[in-house]
């Protein structure tokens, strides 16, 4: 029989670690059939200890982190933690059930540590919400561009890491950027992110000899971010509440990295109205796109007073994503694949609207990509501004 003795504190390694409320009255109670009356205080003081293993020794942090497994072992088969027991973090919350349709986008955005054979560590895991067999996005960085590579699967996931498996379609590096998002729906409350942390760190803690407390460290570390984040993301207003980034990367990721993600979103802009920019990008951004685009989004499309909702304008186009990415090889044939990618996208949204003012537009929408200079370059207006001419004049021929 298993025997615990809840006390005022804990000492561990010479610290002392108060438990609030003044637990009395557990000494000897078996955890099964008592738990409800000191798991709340119990699990308090655990949690202090969790926060504290960067002052512990490495045997008592270890102790520390199994003292969590217990309690959430018996959270699993025993009574159900109460609505009063103490969180990592802000122990305010919001219920993301308040966020009016679309909820709001959280990108998780981490990078590849290290290679073994085919496959990669990268410093995303399971306090990130990663499973095994999820699906996560790959981008690389060359001279001052993001590139799309394509989508790896997880093959297994740890606290903070994970290993991917085998891409068919490209061959991951050392620094590349691996990223997915959730809703803040998804993620659910800060009590929900954590008790589905911890119980997966209770069931993966059967297959695993044993995980380093610096890792440990960290993972208490993340997750108190991430519920002390989770109230600003519910009251966030816009389809974007926030970012959160692998360890790595730290909290000051490459500044470039913002331009990435308002390309992104700008992407997903133009999709929700129609506009099938990320095929016209190019397979790689369709490919990604799929992962970064959430069908529930669409429910409300934004609004955009440059952008003709006229169903008959769009109806007749004649002129097919492969002869806008031809004539774009053509006409812009000295600039780099991203750069094509982008005049391509930019192209098929004027040649499927009615857009009365497109020089306009079109430097808004630049402006919003990961090539903002491109809004002031005009030679490259000049080239998507010949080339549009070029393809409407194709169409009218052919309407003969």
């Amino acid at each position: 029989m298993m025997v615990l003795k809840c006390s005022t504190s804990i000492s561990l390694a010479g610290d002392r670690f108060a438990i609030p409320g003044g637990a009395t009255g557990c000494s000897g109670m078996r955890v099964a059939d008592h738990f409800r009356d000191c798991q709340s205080t119990f699990l308090t003081g655990v949690t202090q200890m969790f926060d504290s293993q960067d002052r512990l020794s490495g045997e008592a942090s270890i102790f520390a982190h199994l003292l969590q497994i217990l309690i959430i072992g018996v959270m699993l088969v025993g009574p159900g933690l109460p609505s009063s027991a103490v969180v990592l973090g802000d122990e305010s919350e919001a219920k993301p059930s308040d966020v009016q349709e679309p909820q709001s986008l959280v990108y998780f955005i981490g990078s590849v540590e290290r290679k073994i054979a085919e496959r990669s560590i990268v410093d995303l895991g399971e306090v990130h919400s990663l499973r095994t067999g999820s699906v996560v996005v790959v981008f690389r960085s060359r001279n001052n561009q993001f590139i799309p590579m394509g989508t790896m699967k997880v093959a297994e996931s740890f606290p903070t890491w994970m290993v991917t498996e085998r891409s068919a379609d490209f061959t991951t590096e050392v620094g590349d950027f691996v990223m997915f998002i959730k809703t803040v729906g998804e993620l659910g409350t800060s009590h929900a992110m954590r008790d589905r942390f911890l119980a997966d760190q209770y069931i993966g803690s059967r297959d695993r000899n044993g995980y380093s407390t610096v890792r440990m460290d960290s993972a208490a570390r993340t997750l108190n971010v991430l519920q002390k984040q989770q109230p600003r993301w519910v009251q966030k207003q816009g389809i974007v509440a926030g970012e959160i980034y692998g360890q790595t990367l730290g909290t000051r990721p490459p500044g470039s990295m913002d331009r990435l993600l308002q390309q992104i979103n700008v992407f997903r802009e133009l999709e929700s109205m129609g506009f099938p920019v990320a095929e016209a990008a190019g397979v790689q951004w369709k490919t990604v796109m799929m992962q970064l685009q959430l069908d529930k989004l669409n429910s409300n499309k934004p609004t955009d007073s440059s952008i003709s909702d006229d169903d008959d304008a769009a109806s007749g186009v004649q002129t097919s994503i492969e002869d806008i990415q031809a004539m774009v090889e053509t006409r812009l044939f000295d600039r780099n694949r991203e750069e094509q990618a982008i005049a391509s996208a930019m192209i098929v949204c004027l040649m499927r609207s009615t857009e009365k003012n497109e020089p306009a537009w079109l430097k808004r929408r630049l402006l919003q990509t990961q090539f903002p200079l491109l809004a002031g370059d005009d030679q490259f207006l000049d080239d998507i501004g010949l080339a549009l001419r070029q393809l409407r004049e194709r169409e009218q021929d052919q309407s003969f």
